[in-house]
């Protein structure tokens, strides 16, 4: 009777157990499918050198046959993958993307951000071409919408995959390096102003920094972490009252100089 006691137990421990390994997948599968996102498991970036992806040589490595595409992406991603490449004389950003072949490219952006983080990496390289080949500064004519919806794309962006990014091969750099292109184009909206600054965009970059990074916390993100250990500076200066962006800019204009919202000139 004993033994059958025993018996009984084991069986209704292993049931147990198997319930909560069958919960446990439905739960991470429920959360990918509502938008959750989990580290790479892999050692090495899925797409080699991601960097790449972002800079001038970008344009040599994407296709139309792109295979990081889904197939549910894939009849737009063909039709809109070339379009920032192929931008020229340097039109306003907000001019471009209201357009009908711009618009349609910003949804394909959205769309792949929301995806796989392969696709995610494939929207981060069309934003910086896009911010490589359209006008975005902040002059006294031009007014502030070109950089104000540029950096919400990054925002967007950032939201989606820096929570996750310090500990995914494929996109630690990559999103270091969106950061510090959002606090680039965010200080064009910040300093727009003839006289002073403009302190709703300064107050809204702030809120933002630090739900990234939380660096003014007892204890920063891991995105934080990551930022601290790479670019201490930039990291540093985000404590600052004021201008707390600077250093963040400074390191994108390091990076990529050609990025300066004049198209390089």
């Amino acid at each position: 009777m004993a033994v059958n006691g025993a018996r009984w137990v084991t069986r209704t421990w292993i049931a147990v157990g198997a319930i909560l390994l069958v919960l446990a997948v439905y739960v991470r599968g429920l959360g990918q499918r509502i938008g959750g996102r989990t580290p790479a498991e892999s050692a090495a970036p899925t797409i080699p050198e991601p960097m790449q992806l972002l800079s001038r040589a970008g344009r040599t490595r994407i296709d139309g046959r792109w295979l990081w595409i889904e197939p549910e992406h894939r009849e737009r991603w063909e039709r809109c993958y070339q379009r920032p490449f192929e931008i020229v004389d340097c039109p306003r950003f907000a001019e471009w993307s209201a357009s009908s072949r711009g618009a349609e490219t910003v949804l394909l952006i959205g769309e792949l951000t929301r995806g796989k983080a392969e696709e995610g990496l494939t929207a981060l390289a069309l934003v910086f071409e896009l911010a490589r080949r359209t006008e975005w500064k902040v002059g006294v004519l031009d007014g502030n919408a070109d950089a104000l919806e540029l950096a919400r794309l990054l925002e967007q962006w950032l939201e989606t995959w820096a929570p996750v990014s310090a500990n995914d091969p494929l996109l630690a750099e990559p999103a270091r390096a969106a950061f510090a292109l959002w606090a680039r184009v965010t200080r064009e909206v910040v300093d727009g102003p003839v006289f002073g600054t403009d302190a709703a965009a300064e107050s809204h970059a702030r809120v933002f920094a630090d739900s990234l990074t939380r660096s003014r916390a007892p204890a920063a993100t891991d995105f934080g972490r990551a930022l601290a250990e790479n670019t201490p500076r930039a990291f540093a200066v985000l404590l600052d009252e004021s201008d707390f962006l600077v250093g963040l800019a400074e390191e994108s204009a390091r990076l990529f100089p050609e990025i300066d919202g004049a198209c390089g000139s």
